[in-house]
């Protein structure tokens, strides 16, 4: 997939959202315990809010890292946040930058699912090196398995109507996108020497009437004991 994901990719402009920080990602992340103060972070796709997220990891007291596959991305990153410290990557097919340097915190958000499954796996072998011994990896994605998912909304008083829950509406024809579901990720951390740490369901609605969802899985792992 990395040929077709770094056309779609390069040259795009930073999402029109980008100017909000991942309000989810830290109300996970504080339920983990990792209080970002005095923690060296890193953002593996962090191009497309121009790093906002991490910035926001800066102004709460961490060492800010990020990586994206275009350089345009980064661009418009760095312009918004000169102190971030940024290198271009390509997630599972090169490995991480910034030398040996070792991460408290490592997040990935709406990027797993650019990935092959043989790039998943290489990524979560590379990330596993790069932890601290205590450190913690958090990946978040569109969930594909939505079985019971719409009883799971039912009970917080959301009407869903799951079957207007297709592929083509979580983005659009031109992005190279594919469906993850949480059984899959959890098996391949699981051969790399990861262990969940925790979950979270955020559910998403994109109309007034509550009706288009997305159910979007945060997963975060550890190193598994030696």
């Amino acid at each position: 997939m990395a040929d077709s994901v770094l056309d779609y990719w390069e040259g795009s402009e930073p999402s029109s959202g980008s100017f909000c920080p991942e309000a989810a990602l830290f109300r996970f992340l504080n339920s983990l315990g990792a209080r970002i103060q005095g923690l060296r972070v890193l953002e593996v796709g962090c191009g497309a809010n121009r790093g906002v997220s991490l910035s926001e990891c800066r102004r709460r007291g961490a060492e800010a890292f990020g990586t994206d596959l275009s350089e345009d991305l980064l661009n418009s990153a760095r312009t918004a946040d000169s102190e971030l410290h940024l290198s271009r990557s390509r997630a599972g097919v090169e490995p991480l930058p910034f030398g040996k340097v070792a991460f408290d915190v490592i997040f990935v958000i709406d990027v797993l699912y650019y990935l092959s499954d043989e790039e998943i796996r290489s990524f979560f072998m590379d990330v596993r090196e790069r932890l601290t011994e205590e450190g913690v990896l958090v990946v978040q994605f569109i969930e594909a398995d939505i079985s019971g998912l719409e009883i799971d909304a039912s009970s917080l008083g959301i009407d869903v109507n799951v079957e207007s829950m297709t592929v083509g509406s979580i983005a659009e024809s031109a992005n190279p996108i594919r469906w993850l579901s949480e059984r899959d990720l959890l098996g391949v951390a699981k051969e790399c020497g990861l262990v969940a740490a925790g979950r979270k369901l955020h559910i998403e609605s994109y109309d007034l009437d509550g009706i288009d969802l997305r159910f979007r899985r945060f997963l975060a792992f550890r190193r598994a004991a030696a």
